[in-house]
């Protein structure tokens, strides 16, 4: 087992001293289902796939708040989770940045800790359709500058 002290910092406690940063791909409904992936579809040998991220939610949501990120990128999010994912960052007492891609169906979301870090600036880059978000942030324990591109 995980001594009690790894435990908390595994998990992210906030004691730590450390900065943690996390990517969580939640799998995009729209492309979970068009590609008949297992893990988004409530049958994926369906010809008509539904979505199961309304099973998947929960758990993904459990998953983000036990950890404690300082920071989380989130790739392939999309506009019909955007809601959940914006009540999620507000539950957990996080900042929230939504950045379609230009040319997809997709987008990234960035969550950040404002209690540790401080927005210096948020800028999005855009290669061939596809997006890039840049937070900038110090943070207000040690005044560092941290980037973090996602």
């Amino acid at each position: 087992g995980v001594s009690g002290a790894s435990r908390r910092i595994a998990m992210g406690d906030a004691d730590h001293g450390g900065l943690y940063v996390a990517t969580y791909n939640v799998l995009c409904p729209v492309y979970g289902v068009k590609w008949a992936e297992r893990e988004a579809c409530r049958d994926h040998t369906a010809q008509d796939r539904e979505s199961n991220w309304d099973v998947r939610w929960p758990a993904l949501k459990r998953n983000l708040a036990l950890a404690r990120w300082d920071v989380v990128c989130i790739q392939e999010a999309e506009d019909a989770t955007r809601t959940h994912l914006e009540q999620a960052a507000t539950e957990m007492e996080m900042e929230f940045c939504f950045i379609p891609h230009t040319k997809r169906q997709d987008a990234l979301a960035m969550m950040y800790r404002p209690s540790r870090l401080e927005l210096i600036k948020h800028d999005v880059r855009d290669f061939c359709g596809s997006s890039t978000g840049l937070l900038e942030l110090r943070d207000l324990r040690t005044q560092a500058t941290v980037r973090v591109l996602c």
